[in-house]
């Protein structure tokens, strides 16, 4: 209240927190590339675009909408580079720039190769500006936690200030902390707690890209790799890149009526991120992606054996309508399980010393199955609709099946937590391995030797388990 007038005061504004500054800088990667995705499709298949620059093969097809990912991918690898001679800021300002320069050349294309050019620049632009706005995130503070593993508690909480976390959150999160350092101590028997602090710095100073091969990480990174590798392959790229070639094959020959249905798709898609994002934590990693499985299995086997039946038709029939409802059903599915469920549990599975180096070789594979998604699609729906629906609908059946028997649960779990988890799991695989050959051991055996062999053999399990 301002006692000289009697009246309230506006409340004043406040910088939010750095954390968040810094997670909505880095969403504009994401909404630069996304505007790129929602349009390209689109506008290749209009009219006045056939009209203008002539029809092309669907090979040719693939190749235009898939060039921006293939020159985004190598510029984000030296992006470090103008980054380090003339600035962060103005490394993504360069970016942008030449992220703009492409869309100008696109957008005032008076041939098919000048829009072809425009589009590998537009690639490069974003590359640089996605590339060094990565590296920005390196000038947040150290992880409070990485700086508690490490006995730097006063580090740790400047960090917290800097970081502007909420003391209950804060509470929270150290709390987590220490029932991890209890945990670790417990499996560490009497070694003191310098001594394993030492083992970790030793074992991060060490770390190298064959770290993520060993045997202890090496079923986590594979597994990371896997899920991001097939995230794509489940053919979400096919909705978001050619929506209305998608849904004129179904049946909306109507040009008005395929765009309007293709940016329903897209509505949809955004309408279904946003709780599912708010509910992650609450409806669980592995049970999400394996339900979301189920439905993106059954809609888009059911699309490709509507075609391999030959029962859609374009102007009549129940199953064109059928094929459409199995899109946007895809899509929902698709937003609200794998797309936040796989992408949060990639990375949060690592342990610390790989978990860089992991996520980055997981996101590769990522970029590489995104590239070849929108290459292949007009192709395959050129020359066989139904093998399109079949290809990605195995991969989707596949996935589900890895993360059944691979993924562990990691709601409400703490990293050290995770990690811990993944230990007994793996303790659990080698005991069932053993139980097993053992079976065969005795069903083949001869003699009274290998039952002696094997009674060791369960002595040594024991101790173990």
């Amino acid at each position: 209240m301002d006692q000289v007038s009697g009246r309230a005061r506006a409340p004043s504004l406040q910088m939010p927190p750095r954390y968040i500054l810094a997670s909505i800088l880095t969403a504009m990667g994401g909404f630069l590339l996304g505007i790129d995705t929602s349009i390209i499709g689109p506008v290749t298949v209009m009219p006045s675009y056939v009209r203008y620059f002539g029809s092309f093969s669907s090979s040719v097809h693939g190749i235009i909408v898939s060039s921006i990912l293939l020159s985004a991918s190598v510029m984000s690898v030296i992006a470090g580079r103008p980054a380090d001679v003339f600035g962060r800021p103005q490394g993504i300002a360069l970016g942008a720039a030449v992220f703009g320069v492409g869309a100008a050349l696109e957008a005032g294309a008076v041939r098919l190769a000048m829009f072809m050019v425009g589009r590998v620049i537009e690639g490069m632009g974003f590359g640089l500006y996605f590339g060094t706005l990565t590296v920005v995130l390196l000038y947040l503070p150290p992880s409070p936690r990485w700086l508690r593993l490490h006995g730097r508690h006063a580090d740790a909480e400047a960090a917290w200030e800097i970081l502007g976390v909420k003391p209950e959150d804060r509470e929270r999160i150290e709390e987590d902390l220490e029932e991890g350092t209890r945990v670790r101590a417990s499996d560490g028997g009497s070694t003191s707690s310098q001594s394993r602090t030492r083992g970790i710095e030793k074992k991060q100073e060490e770390g190298g890209f064959f770290d993520l091969f060993k045997k202890d990480v090496r079923g986590r990174t594979m597994l990371a790799v896997f899920l991001m590798g097939f995230l794509q392959l489940s053919g979400i790229d096919a909705v978001l890149y050619y929506a209305p070639l998608l849904f004129q094959q179904a049946g909306l020959t109507n040009e008005e009526a395929s765009f309007l249905a293709s940016g329903v798709s897209g509505i949809v898609l955004v309408v279904i991120s946003v709780p599912a994002l708010l509910l992650a934590d609450k409806w669980g990693r592995r049970t999400s992606t394996i339900v979301g499985g189920l439905g993106l299995t059954i809609t888009i086997l059911l699309i490709g054996t509507l075609y391999a039946t030959n029962s859609v038709y374009p102007d009549h029939g129940a199953a064109r309508w059928i094929v459409i409802v199995c899109i946007y059903l895809y899509s929902a599915f698709f937003a609200s399980t794998w797309a936040v469920s796989i992408k949060v549990f990639a990375p949060e599975i690592q342990p610390q010393h790989t978990r860089a180096k992991a996520t980055a070789l997981a996101h590769g594979l990522n970029w590489v199955c995104n590239w070849f998604v929108a290459f292949i699609c007009p192709i395959l729906l050129a020359k066989n609709s139904s093998a399109a629906y079949f290809l990605f609908g195995g991969c989707c059946a596949l996935t589900t099946i890895v993360c059944f028997f691979f993924m562990i649960e990691t709601k409400g779990k703490s990293l050290d937590e995770i990690v811990r988890a993944f230990t007994l799991k793996n303790n659990e695989d080698e005991g069932i391995g053993l139980k097993m050959g053992k079976a065969i051991l005795r069903v083949f055996r001869f003699g009274g030797e290998i039952d002696h062999v094997l009674d060791s053999v369960d002595v040594v399990e024991e101790k173990k388990f």
